[in-house]
């Protein structure tokens, strides 16, 4: 656990026999969740470095895992494509619900706002928004094409979901009815992060930063010059129109990019 400011380590977690695959940390900061390829869960407390409680219940590796906003539960899943919700008390956690959501890899883990619900993405390309109770399918986001979803991000209000793929397309979606509202095609390989900002849907791919209004014109492009991007994230500033972008390259660099577009139309 490093300091922003000062950037100094203030704890190293141990507890973990095989590699970390994912952590997350609670928005105030306090608990911190990670999973390894053992199979295990360990939630952990931040301001003072220990283990709170050991989560042993997935049966392959731990490849995704999220603190809800409430902070009353985790959600984790595994390469099995099986999904587990944990509740977490004075005692430490106990298992809500477990259940198969898909039959491979699954890529992708958000939680809604309000933690009602959750969505994930899998290596065959369906979006499944499922009740954070219960577990139960409230509605499913399958494109026509084939390619593993990589990537997706709710819109402020949280009525669409952007999702991108393997392919290159994203596709922008209604949350409670599963349907389909547009297309894109960014003309490049593997969509490695994006975002619903207002009007604009991003997408950050290796090849690039791509653009368009949410009614389907592109109004942007950033192609890489020198190195490929391989890990990105999208900042919106509180500016939907001026977003912050900032990527990761091949050879070891790293860009932060302050996108201006035009006014949607």
């Amino acid at each position: 656990i490093w300091g922003i400011t000062d950037m100094i380590c203030r704890f190293t977690l141990r507890g973990h026999a095989d590699y970390v695959n994912v952590c997350d940390i609670s928005q105030d900061g306090e608990w911190i969740v990670s999973g390894s390829c053992e199979g295990r869960l360990i939630l952990w407390q931040s301001k003072i470095g220990k283990a709170y409680a050991e989560l042993e219940s997935h049966n392959a590796s731990v490849n995704l895992c999220r603190i809800a906003p409430s902070q009353d539960f985790i959600v984790s899943c595994d390469e099995d494509g099986v999904v587990k919700v944990w509740d977490c008390n004075s005692n430490g956690a106990t298992l809500r619900f477990s259940v198969e959501q898909s039959s491979c890899n699954m890529n992708a883990l958000l939680i809604s706002l309000d933690s009602t619900w959750f969505l994930v993405c899998d290596m065959e390309g369906v979006i499944k928004r499922c009740n954070s109770k219960t577990g139960e399918r409230q509605s499913i986001m399958h494109a026509d094409f084939k390619s593993a979803a990589l990537c997706c991000s709710l819109s402020e209000d949280e009525t669409q979901v952007l999702s991108g793929y393997e392919d290159g397309t994203m596709a922008l979606w209604d949350v409670v009815t599963g349907q389909e509202l547009h297309c894109f095609f960014t003309g490049s390989s593997g969509v490695t992060a994006c975002a619903v900002l207002n009007s604009y849907c991003m997408a950050i791919t290796r090849q690039g930063v791509f653009c368009w209004t949410t009614s389907g014109k592109r109004v942007l492009t950033y192609p890489c010059d020198n190195s490929d991007f391989t890990v990105g994230r999208i900042i919106s500033n509180g500016i939907a129109s001026a977003p912050t972008v900032v990527v990761g390259c091949k050879d070891g660099t790293v860009l932060s990019l302050r996108l201006d577009f035009p006014p949607a139309q």
